[in-house]
């Protein structure tokens, strides 16, 4: 659970100003133009103590399969929370599939924000939640993120193209954000098998949750290898390359050390119940991982990516 000041911060900029100051500051902006101030002080103290019922609610939905909550809040909680705030006020999301649409936009939007080649560090969606008051949900709320999905928060962004290149032109990809592209990568192998997804609590438990990357991530072809040596370019365009990444269990991580990830003791480390790794055991099962190797595999993630976020 958030601490008492954070939930504060939240419900501050779902429905107070976003002007100078404290939440403190905020409410006493608010509270010296309310014409009933005592009305006003028992409505804010209500909303108040449903914020805080709500994001207990939130906070529990991380245990659900196919939760976009889950999702957006992986990608950037501190930004959503207000609007997801809002939309448990005003649309009931989680109870039911009403808010299935903005939410999905909002995971887009923080989707193409976190991986992008270019500086884009405006994040509205607190703005887009003051403005929300419910009964704008279609004139105003999904337009709004309709067009941030496909445009960003400033006119000069070319928002989806930046993000297109972060994945076909963008050579190194060894961030733990990338982690969430590898676990809906793995929920999209189970579609075409029909199974059922992980969840993001599920894969936190698979995989270990870590700030390490080294934690989190596990280079295929090892990245201090006891068996060759790289050329420059393998280094440069390979290595932490997105075809060269996976999430692997922190002892399979560790256990497999070095050496050429095609050696029989070596690949069985990929033999899991994992889709993600069963694919990339069968292709070292025919005794090679190289730059061939890793270009079909980063092919088939990027047309996955292009695909799933359009």
């Amino acid at each position: 659970m958030p601490s008492e000041d954070t939930v504060l911060g939240w419900h501050r900029q779902a429905f107070l100003d976003g002007g100078d100051g404290t939440a403190l500051d905020a409410i006493k902006r608010a509270l010296a133009t309310a014409s009933d101030k005592i009305g006003w002080i028992i409505d804010f103290t209500a909303k108040l103590a449903q914020t805080f019922r709500f994001v207990l609610d939130l906070e529990a939905v991380e245990e659900r399969r196919d939760s976009l909550i889950a999702d957006i809040c992986y990608l950037d909680k501190h930004n959503a929370m207000p609007l997801l705030v809002k939309l448990r006020h005003h649309r009931k999301i989680i109870v039911s599939d009403e808010g299935s649409e903005a939410l999905s936009l909002i995971e887009n939007i923080l989707f193409k924000l976190t991986f992008r080649t270019a500086d884009y560090r405006t994040n509205k969606l607190p703005q887009i939640a003051r403005s929300f008051n419910g009964a704008n949900y279609s004139s105003f709320l999904l337009p709004a993120l309709r067009n941030a999905a496909a445009n960003g928060f400033q006119p000069w962004w070319d928002f989806t193209g930046s993000c297109r290149r972060y994945f076909t032109e963008n050579r190194y990809h060894y961030i733990r954000e990338i982690k969430y592209v590898l676990y809906k990568y793995e929920n999209h192998l189970r579609d075409t098998r029909k199974e059922a997804h992980l969840s993001m609590d599920e894969c936190n438990g698979i995989f270990r949750e870590n700030k390490s990357v080294e934690n989190t991530l596990d280079h295929i072809a090892p990245q201090n290898p006891d068996f060759t040596a790289y050329t420059e370019r393998f280094r440069l365009d390979y290595l932490s390359n997105l075809g060269n990444l996976s999430l692997l269990t922190w002892s399979g991580n560790a256990s497999k050390s070095n050496h050429d990830p095609a050696m029989p003791d070596v690949r069985e480390r990929y033999h899991t119940p994992q889709w993600s790794q069963k694919e990339i055991y069968e292709t070292l099962c025919a005794g090679r991982w190289g730059e061939k190797e890793i270009d079909d595999r980063r092919k088939r993630i990027v047309d996955f990516v292009i695909d799933n976020w359009k």
